[in-house]
Parts: C-alpha cells; sequence; structure tokens
C-alpha cells in the first residue's frame, strides 16, 4: 500500500510504501526520512480492506479516480481552444471531432486508471489497497463538509479559544 500523508491543505507532508499485512506503527518517508506514526488496529476488515484510516482512526473514507487532476485540466483547455479556433476558422466539423476525441479520451483515463481511499479528516491517500464500491462510497459532500467545518474550529483549550471566551465574558 502507498500511503501520501498529507495536511488539512492537501499540501504532502510525507510519502511512503508498506505492507499492511503486517501493520507497521509507523511509516517512514522516502525523500525526507522523517517517521509518522500509523495505527492499524481495526484500520482493516475481514477481507483486508482499509476500514479507518491508520494515521488519523477516522473511519469515513471515500474512493475516487486516481488520475491525476491537472492532466485532466490540461487537455480539457487544450481540446476547448482547439475547438474554439477551429470553429472560428469555418471549420465546424473538425472542432467537433476535437471535443468528440476528447470525450473518448476522458472516458479511456477514467477506464483505465485505478481508485484510490482518501481519509476525509486528514486528507491521507491510500493507493494500491483493495476498493469495493459498496464499502467504499465516493465523495460525500455532507460527510466533507462536516470535517471541513471540525478542521476550521481550533483545539480546544487553544489561545483562539480562551480569547473568544474573554471576549464573550466583555460583552456582558
Amino acid at each position: 500500500m502507498r500511503i501520501d500523508l498529507r495536511d488539512n491543505s492537501r499540501n504532502l507532508l510525507g510519502r511512503g510504501t508498506i505492507d499492511p499485512a503486517t501493520q507497521p506503527a509507523q511509516l517512514i518517508d522516502q525523500s525526507s526520512q522523517t517517521t509518522f506514526a500509523l495505527d492499524f488496529s481495526g484500520a482493516l476488515d475481514d477481507q483486508a480492506r482499509l476500514c479507518r484510516c491508520p494515521v488519523c482512526g477516522c473511519r469515513d473514507l471515500f474512493r475516487r479516480k486516481d488520475a491525476p487532476q491537472r492532466l485532466g485540466l490540461i487537455l480539457v483547455v487544450l481540446a476547448a481552444a482547439s475547438s474554439i479556433v477551429l470553429f472560428a476558422l469555418d471549420q465546424v466539423a473538425w472542432s467537433i471531432l476535437v471535443l468528440l476525441g476528447m470525450v473518448i479520451v476522458d472516458f479511456a483515463i477514467g477506464r483505465f486508471m485505478g481508485q484510490c481511499l482518501v481519509c476525509y479528516r486528514c486528507r491521507s491517500e491510500f493507493r494500491e489497497t483493495p476498493v469495493d464500491p459498496v464499502v467504499h462510497e465516493p465523495w460525500d459532500l455532507a460527510i466533507g463538509e462536516k470535517y471541513r467545518q471540525q478542521n476550521l474550529q481550533p483545539p480546544p483549550g487553544s489561545q483562539t479559544e480562551a480569547t473568544a471566551a474573554a471576549d464573550e465574558t466583555d460583552r456582558t
């Protein structure tokens, strides 16, 4: 299993490969040699599918296509620009063919790319692991918003929370 550890802003913190069967207690980043703690207790179900994030313990994981999003964006922009230029040059048939070609390329990318699991809370990505469409659902806006709101709140006892409580006391 390949793991990409990310922060709430989706910045890469570390990357490594592990064997989930051994249930390692840590992941060592391949480039910086930084060590990250993992907890595999209860993270795998009976069929060795990931059902809980070993990084943060969250039980909410979603599946997505493991396609590079930048590649898709670049292809769409190039196809749209080419189609507009061809349409402006009265090459309507070629313009439509370019768009149809983009649809075929998009379908092929979506069909043949694998899937990965992503944790809603910590945004860590898990590749080369079994993904079951019944167990692992695609992105759900309500669940994503719940964790986004949790990530925006300051941790209990933080300076921001203490300042807010003091401000509330001053207003009364």
